[in-house]
């Protein structure tokens, strides 16, 4: 009779469950579930994230609507501003985190532009410091620029401010600053999201 060596099991070593697989289990555990966390939180917070844009997108709509065809009313651009904020509020802290410009052009190639300056005084286009506005509305080599919006001072945005009236063009732009909605962008050294939305439309 041959008598073969007999080996005990170690601890662990050999049985399913044992304490060596179970602090295997664990390690894998810490380790990837800090990474499934961050994960998800980064999903959930890229889908706020684009909610928020989409509900912004709405809102310069909605307001854009209702500006072109309100240009009558009085209260038109108290009522934009409730529209808008009604919509947005729900997500941001607060009413201090919505800006709101609206500016009038009389055409869609004035959009954005500056108001005329005289190019022999101001070649670099500009009108800084003491400046003189044309009488008359053009240029005529005796002033500096020609005040469109009316406000008397050169602009490097020529709009009005407001909603404009018939058949002006008028471009909504409305800005929302905000927090994140969870702590995982400061990781990445974000502190704030800004969100901006611009619309053109022409009041009827």
């Amino acid at each position: 009779m041959i008598a073969l060596p007999w080996k005990g099991l170690r601890p662990g070593s050999g049985r399913p469950g044992g304490d060596g697989q179970s602090g295997v289990v664990g390690l894998e555990v810490a380790i990837i579930l800090p990474v499934l966390l961050l994960l998800t939180a980064g999903v959930i917070e890229f889908a706020l994230m684009m909610m928020t844009d989409a509900e912004l997108e709405m809102a310069a709509r909605a307001a854009s609507r209702y500006g072109m065809v309100n240009y009558g009313s009085a209260s038109r651009d108290q009522a934009i501003a409730q529209l808008i904020d009604q919509r947005l509020l729900p997500w941001v802290p607060g009413v201090g985190n919505i800006v709101i410009d609206i500016r009038s052009y009389t055409s869609f190639s004035n959009v954005g532009q500056p108001e005329p300056v005289d190019s022999t005084r101001h070649p670099n286009g500009r009108c800084d410091g003491s400046c003189v506005a044309c009488k008359g509305g053009a240029l005529n080599g005796t002033c500096d620029y020609v005040d469109v919006n009316g406000n008397g001072h050169w602009d490097a945005d020529m709009g009005r401010s407001g909603a404009g009236g018939s058949g002006d063009i008028v471009l909504y732009t409305i800005t929302v600053t905000r927090p994140g909605f969870s702590g995982i962008l400061h990781l990445a050294g974000i502190s704030q999201l800004v969100f901006t939305r611009s619309v053109v439309v022409q009041n009827e």
